[in-house]
């Protein structure tokens, strides 16, 4: 697929997304699109499923509610990248910068990347934290309530932490503990 090809459908899922007659749901199935830059790309609902993917640079991406089953992410740059409601079942995601680590109770899924510095940063639902010790913190004080709810919070933090420590990715950004939470 050439740059000009990828850049139309692009246009043309932007209208569809605003609602534009002319516009049209990016169909991207099956498409042959190892190493394309879609840095920052605008797809969300895009039908991505059996894409080959391989090495593409989907950082900071709008993947969210994206068709992405079975499609090839071997390698991909998904730093920053949206994946919220996304269908990853059974996409490759072999040395991929991403942990999928799964979802709470209540649907939301819990993921995480490393960061240009190495650093493990964690999106659930519409939450976004740089390192654990920050989204512990956040978890901790949430749901008081609820500690089945909390608990299984706490639980795909800690399975992000061990996984990303087993990567080599930092836990914790230099100076310690970010405190900022970020609402997506």
């Amino acid at each position: 697929m050439t740059k000009t090809e990828i850049a139309e459908i692009l246009r043309s899922h932007d209208e569809w997304l605003g609602g534009a007659d002319a516009g049209r749901r990016a169909d991207l199935s099956s498409a042959d699109l190892r190493g394309a830059n879609l840095r920052g790309a605008n797809l969300p609902f895009a039908d991505l499923h059996n894409a080959d993917l391989r090495g593409a640079n989907l950082r900071s991406a709008d993947l969210s509610s994206a068709d992405l089953h079975n499609a090839d992410l071997h390698n991909a740059d998904l730093r920053g990248a949206n994946l919220r409601d996304a269908d990853l079942r059974g996409a490759n995601l072999r040395g991929a910068n991403l942990i999928l680590a799964g979802q709470d109770i209540r649907g939301f899924s819990f993921y995480a990347y490393a960061d240009d510095n190495h650093v493990v940063v964690i999106r659930a639902g519409c939450r976004q934290f740089r390192g654990i010790a920050a989204a512990m913190a956040y978890w901790e004080a949430r749901h008081t309530d609820d500690a089945i709810l909390m608990e299984d919070c706490l639980s795909l933090v800690n399975r992000i932490a061990r996984m990303a420590a087993i990567r080599g990715w930092k836990l914790e950004p230099v100076g310690g503990l970010d405190k900022t939470a970020k609402s997506m």
